[in-house]
């Protein structure tokens, strides 16, 4: 899934997920109604979602679309169920561990 990652996803040789115009409405979805980690898990393969890539500014920084508490709740996602893979030019992947 590609967050805020404008229409970069031509250079991924994968399908991909990202959303074109409302660049972090398939993941503010995601963190609808203050999910713990087994619902966010459960959102993430129903959609066959298995990374993240996202321009980490609009994501944690101040002009995120993602209110405080889905970024903090993100990040606690991120921090105990994914594993960080790589973190360049502001922008970070991260692989979901899903059963």
């Amino acid at each position: 899934m590609l967050v805020y990652m404008r229409n970069f996803g031509y250079l991924l040789d994968k399908p991909f997920v990202s959303d074109t115009f409302f660049e972090a409405f398939t993941l503010q979805t995601l963190l609808q109604g203050s999910p713990d980690a087994d619902k966010i898990r459960s959102r993430l393969q129903s959609r066959g979602l298995t990374h993240l890539l996202f321009d980490f500014k609009y994501v944690f920084g101040e002009s995120s679309a993602l209110g405080e508490d889905q970024r903090w709740i993100l990040k606690e996602f991120l921090n105990s169920n994914t594993e960080f893979i790589e973190s360049k030019n502001g922008y970070a992947l991260y692989r979901f561990m899903l059963d």
